[in-house]
């Protein structure tokens, strides 16, 4: 996916996704394969190991979404922990400040859990990108290759776009993190009630202090993938080019249509936080950063496109100042800073 732009002033070029679009895709084949719903067809060129792997992911990528919605509607303990600090001998108001408090804990340790799962299925994603469609191929075959395995490509777009997500929610909700604070300085005086132990309890927490801890878990796997041989040039071409196609896709307004009512919304909002994600990741794993000149990713196209489509990407523009960590690097062009910096001020 290559030469996506070739200069400043021309549209780039029509290279999308098309899981967004919803266009069929060119040249279809029917495989061998009849299953009782009718026959599987499959793109032209597309790794049947891809299709293996890309139906293993979708039980877990069903789960995320389900995440999100859990932590979205994260309940509210504050009154019984207040009522409980303010009668401290109340032993009927702090069994029940701790019995609220408990189902809460347990719904972080569900998220901790599937974050150990993500950190071990993305690199997965990401290493077989790299080793069947970047490092097997070349040039042209590269775009053909990946276009072609969208389903794959899918697969790894969802995590980078939960993993924001969820980071995101996680910063605006206080609550999860006094919950579980709550929950780990009272463990001992309701032990026998615990369903969280206090050494799970303790690494849970470690997770959970962290600004952005989905995103963390992601920089740590794909650093791991960056330093194994030829995974450095793989890792840099597939996020720089998540982020380069979103980006294109929202130059163009090709990012589809999801409903009669609302055109194109979820989809923009799914570019922007993919985009994001991919800017974010590609900063905190390549050594030398997304802000330089000629790092791969159009950075300074991203950050208008940001611009662009506020209030909408308010948050994601937050992001690239403040989540990733080469922003304030001398190397960093002092145009683009004040670029993203008046971005984040311009109403």
């Amino acid at each position: 996916m290559g030469a996506l732009f070739s200069n400043d002033k021309k549209i780039p070029s029509s290279i999308k996704f098309d899981f967004l679009t919803g266009a069929t895709p060119p040249k279809m084949k029917t495989t061998d394969t009849t299953k009782s719903q009718g026959e599987t067809k499959v793109r032209e060129g597309q790794d049947a190991e891809g299709i293996v792997l890309s139906t293993s992911m979708q039980e877990f990528i069903a789960r995320g979404k389900v995440i999100l919605q859990l932590i979205d509607t994260f309940p509210s303990t504050r009154e019984q922990q207040r009522e409980a600090m303010q009668k401290p001998k109340d032993k009927d108001i702090q069994n029940a400040a701790f019995d609220t408090v408990l189902p809460n804990a347990l719904l972080i340790k569900k998220f901790f859990l599937y974050s150990n799962e993500m950190e071990e299925k993305a690199p997965m994603l990401l290493t077989f990108i790299i080793e069947r469609g970047v490092a097997a191929h070349t040039g042209k075959q590269q775009q053909q290759w990946l276009e072609a395995n969208q389903n794959v490509v899918q697969c790894l777009c969802d995590i980078l776009t939960f993993a924001l997500t969820f980071d995101n929610i996680k910063q605006r909700s206080p609550d999860v993190q006094n919950d579980f604070a709550y929950y780990r300085r009272n463990i001992a005086k309701f032990y026998d009630k615990a369903a969280v132990g206090e050494a799970e309890t303790n690494t849970i927490a470690m997770w959970l202090a962290a600004g952005n801890p989905m995103l963390t878990r992601l920089t740590d796997a794909f650093g791991n993938v960056y330093s194994s041989t030829k995974g450095g040039d793989g890792v840099k071409h597939v996020l720089s080019n998540i982020a380069n196609v979103t980006c294109s896709m929202l130059m163009r307004g090709d990012v589809g249509k999801t409903s009669l009512a609302d055109p194109a919304t979820e989809n923009t909002t799914y570019c922007l936080c993919l985009m994001t994600s991919a800017i974010i990741l590609f900063d905190r794993v390549v050594p030398t950063g997304v802000f330089r000149k000629n790092s791969g990713c159009e950075i300074k196209k991203c950050v208008l496109q940001l611009k662009a489509n506020k209030p909408m990407s308010q948050t994601y523009l937050q992001c690239v100042r403040f989540a990733t960590i080469h922003f304030g690097d001398k190397d960093t062009p002092a145009s683009l800073s004040n670029l993203i910096e008046e971005a984040r001020a311009t109403q």
